[in-house]
């Protein structure tokens, strides 16, 4: 599946030329992406610092021989362009039903932020599906309403870092909340 403006990773990464980039690892069996990030340097091709489930595929491809194919989406002069473009990425990805194996981490994420509500709202609907869970259950779990489960899901209800919390718990996600400053 092509999103357009793809570079292989084969065509190695000039440092001194690209600041910073955003890429995607592929599940070569499934030729589905499983994970999408931003990186400088070799990133894209590094293994510490990755999340449990990242490592669970990962370790099945290895088991079979095989390893992720890397695509270096798009380079950028600031890492704030980068971020930008990755969580559009993930959104992306998300909103066509992928199942990303990235950790939920939001640096800057403000309680007003509704672009990231949204994308955590779709990340905690795909995760819920792919569970085989309905609203009502996660909420059960998360001691939340299931209108409040839905409201959350769809992104039209801003909440807080508890609440987000308590879902991602109830999902079994791992989420790391950096807090920023508020807006207004």
């Amino acid at each position: 599946m092509s999103w357009g403006g793809i570079i292989p990773a084969s065509i190695l990464i000039d440092e001194k030329e690209i600041s910073y980039y955003v890429y995607w690892h592929i599940n070569p069996i499934t030729g589905r992406i499983f994970y999408i990030g931003l990186g400088t340097g070799k990133r894209a091709f590094d293994r510490s610092g990755r999340g449990r489930a990242w490592k669970k595929v990962v370790s099945e491809l290895k088991a079979q021989g095989l390893v992720p194919s890397i695509v270096i989406v798009d380079n950028y002069p600031s890492r704030k362009d980068a971020a930008k473009r990755e969580k559009k990425e993930i959104r992306r990805a998300l909103k066509m039903g992928y199942s990303l194996t990235n950790i939920i981490g939001f640096k800057n994420f403000t309680e007003n932020d509704n672009e990231t509500y949204a994308l955590i709202g779709d990340i905690f609907r795909n995760e819920r599906i792919e569970l085989g869970m309905t609203q009502k259950e996660v909420g059960k779990i998360a001691s939340l309403t299931q209108q409040r489960v839905a409201s959350i899901e769809a992104g039209t209800r801003n909440f807080r870092f508890g609440t987000a919390i308590k879902m991602a718990k109830a999902l079994k996600l791992e989420i790391n909340f950096s807090r920023g400053k508020r807006n207004g």
